[in-house]
């Protein structure tokens, strides 16, 4: 076919523009092709599927992630197909309280290239409650699958503290109440299983088991701290059975002394 292109458009004209013409017609004839076939064209970019692998902590036990976090969303910026950001959540099951990892992928394609991948870990499930902490890192997405890999998180809980002046009766198991703040003082809240709580003074009063505090079969006075996110909060005092303490309030001309008893 290209023969009988080049014989037709050299009989039409000898003039040198038109052996110009047939030289460009005759070296794009390839790119058209004659007959069938698939030419032409440029073949779709590949995409690309992603996927994080989060290593969750055991609850009240060692921090990675934050111990405190139920869900992440994690997005990529720009990495949609349709250019804007490729967005997905995941959340931590709730039935595995020890330590583990679980892989999650995206629901959707990327684009393949650069980006920046964002990690926001809450408070609660589904992407809800408090920021307990951060993560970003740059990605070039290939394509097929592609695992977005290690990633630094950052927690936000900068303090946290055992509420004073709290009591256990004898042969209890009990959360003690307890806050998390973050560095410019604001209240994050979290769930109980975010706290740790260490017996400092008192193990004969009280201990803890499986994450949560029992306390003994006698009266007394025992302290302890509660970790957050790995933040360890000041020592606190914690009346078991009829322990008597005391405690202050501070009223216009200083700390004023309680005496506290605690009764079975």
């Amino acid at each position: 076919m290209q023969n009988r292109l080049k014989n037709a458009l050299w009989h039409k004209s000898k003039s040198g523009a038109t052996a110009a013409f047939l030289a460009a017609g005759w070296l794009a004839a390839p790119l058209v092709g004659c007959g069938g076939g698939g030419g032409g064209g440029n073949p779709n970019a590949p995409t690309s599927r992603a996927s994080v692998t989060i290593q969750w902590p055991g609850r009240s036990r060692v921090v990675l992630a934050p111990a405190s976090a139920l869900s992440a969303v994690v997005r990529i910026a720009g990495a949609s197909l349709s250019s804007g950001d490729l967005v997905f959540t995941v959340n931590r099951d709730p039935a595995k309280i020890s330590a583990h990892s679980e892989i999650y992928r995206a629901p959707t394609d990327a684009r393949t290239g650069p980006f920046t991948a964002t990690f926001t870990f809450h408070g609660q499930a589904n992407g809800q409650g408090s920021v307990v902490g951060i993560g970003s890192k740059p990605v070039i997405l290939t394509g097929g699958a592609f695992d977005l890999g290690e990633v630094s998180v950052t927690g936000t809980v900068a303090t946290s503290a055992v509420a004073p002046n709290q009591t256990l009766e004898t042969g209890q198991v009990s959360d003690l109440a307890f806050s998390a703040r973050d560095a410019s003082g604001a209240v994050i809240a979290v769930t109980p299983g975010s706290a740790n709580f260490t017996v400092i003074s008192g193990q004969d009063l009280l201990s803890v088991v499986n994450g949560r505090l029992r306390s003994g079969d006698r009266a007394g006075v025992a302290t302890t701290t509660v970790s957050v996110d790995g933040r360890t909060s000041a020592t606190e005092r914690v009346g078991i059975g009829g322990a008597v303490f005391t405690f202050s309030s501070r009223g216009a001309r200083g700390p004023i002394p309680f005496l506290a008893m605690v009764t079975d």
